[in-house]
């Protein structure tokens, strides 16, 4: 881990309650498998590590703030971001051939320590979607009800990894959906788990839910008493028509009461 003045310690910084976690908005945009030409955006302080099929590829980050004013860094991991950036990044193989995305995770998000987004199919991290990520629950519903104001969950099994770096009580996880009109969707399920050392998780809380077509709705899922560092969720989507349906996501509010420092 790069250390950095600019990095926020959980641990030691008391004005950085669960509840002042801000908006993270992260926008993806990539018309291919190949993490060329892919633009990364991201309005404050974040760390973050891009991971490739090819351990020998070469990982560069064009960093472009103006029209007039671009510089070329090259990838170490994580990167650390201070201000807000449009990035383009992209892989060189030794032999020039383009290296395909395997996984994107950002690392240390305020008191949220470490986030990923693992997929079954790809083309989920590569739409044109912005993702906000809140910590306590707060209703937004003035959010717009815009298939690109959300990230797009396609694919049978998408999981969710939460690290808050210290013990939290979570006793409910909300999530602001959103899915078009589809006779293929069957009442998807979302499984909750913790797990304090991040290798033994446990389940928490688990619900299938109904579906709103064409509007956004709230799905909220209530959690077993306990106090956990890790939290793993599960979306399971068992559609027949995988490549046109899909879920959109724009929000996760956790509900936590106690912590452990």
């Amino acid at each position: 881990m790069i250390s950095s003045s600019n990095s926020i310690d959980a641990h030691t910084d008391e004005k950085f309650a669960p509840d002042s976690l801000q908006t993270l908005l992260v926008r993806i945009l990539s018309g291919s498998d190949t993490i060329d030409d892919s633009i990364l955006y991201f309005p404050r302080s974040i760390e973050l590590r891009l991971i490739t099929n090819n351990e020998k590829a070469e990982i560069f980050y064009s960093l472009k703030n103006t029209i007039n004013e671009i510089g070329f860094l090259q990838y170490h991991q994580p990167l650390l971001f201070n201000s807000s950036t449009t990035l383009l990044a992209y892989a060189i193989l030794p032999s020039h051939i383009k290296s395909t995305m395997k996984e994107l995770r950002l690392v240390k998000i305020e008191n949220l320590f470490d986030f990923q987004i693992f997929c079954d199919e790809r083309r989920c991290c590569q739409s044109s979607r912005r993702y906000k990520l809140f910590d306590g629950v707060t209703d937004n519903s003035e959010t717009a009800e815009n298939g690109n104001d959300y990230l797009c969950l396609k694919g049978s099994k998408i999981e969710f990894w939460v690290d808050f770096g210290i013990k939290r009580q979570v006793n409910e996880v909300k999530f602001h959906l959103y899915v078009a009109e589809t006779k293929n969707l069957i009442l998807p399920s979302i499984l909750v788990e913790g797990s304090e050392n991040g290798y033994e998780f446990y389940p928490l809380g688990q619900k299938r839910f109904s579906v709103t077509f064409n509007k956004s709705f709230w799905v909220k899922v209530e959690l077993q008493p306990a106090k956990v560092r890790y939290i793993r969720i599960g979306f399971y989507n068992s559609s027949q028509s995988i490549e046109n349906d899909c879920i959109l996501i724009d929000e996760i509010h956790f509900d936590s009461k106690e912590e452990e420092f």
